[in-house]
């Protein structure tokens, strides 16, 4: 299997919203959260939430992609305005600007789990979130 064809897999999920590109009992870490998100619908909502429901404008600038023959590494700026309730905190209006990385593992054209990577502590300064213990 070609990177080439792991990143079309990718993007078929996170572009088209196809579940089918997602293993059904996939999981997906977000190294801010105690537990994975599980399952193929329940993760297109969480990443749904980030850029429809959390986050008003919110894109995704992508600077780096790698194309393995086992995952796909999307390293990418996020960027968007707090409009929703996100884990507690209450809409703040605030812009949000911050570097990201997610890796998509693809095994026998399906994507078996995505592990996501970023600096919560700085997202929470530029919402003005005193605390971490409110995240």
């Amino acid at each position: 299997m070609t990177g080439e064809r792991n990143y079309k897999i990718v993007q078929r999920f996170l572009n088209e919203g196809d579940l089918s590109a997602m293993k059904e009992d996939a999981e997906f870490y977000d190294y801010t959260r105690v537990e994975p998100v599980t399952g193929s619908q329940a993760i297109s909502d969480y990443i749904y939430s980030h850029y429809n429901i959390w986050f008003q404008d919110a894109v995704a600038d992508f600077s780096n992609i790698v194309k393995g023959e086992k995952s796909v590494v999307l390293e990418f700026t996020f960027r968007g305005i707090h409009q929703g309730e996100m884990r507690g905190i209450p809409p703040t209006g605030k812009v949000v600007e911050l570097p990201m990385c997610v890796i998509y593992d693809v095994e026998n054209d399906i994507i078996t789990q995505g592990r996501l990577y970023f600096d919560a502590a700085s997202m929470l300064k530029q919402l003005g979130v005193d605390s971490l213990d409110k995240w």
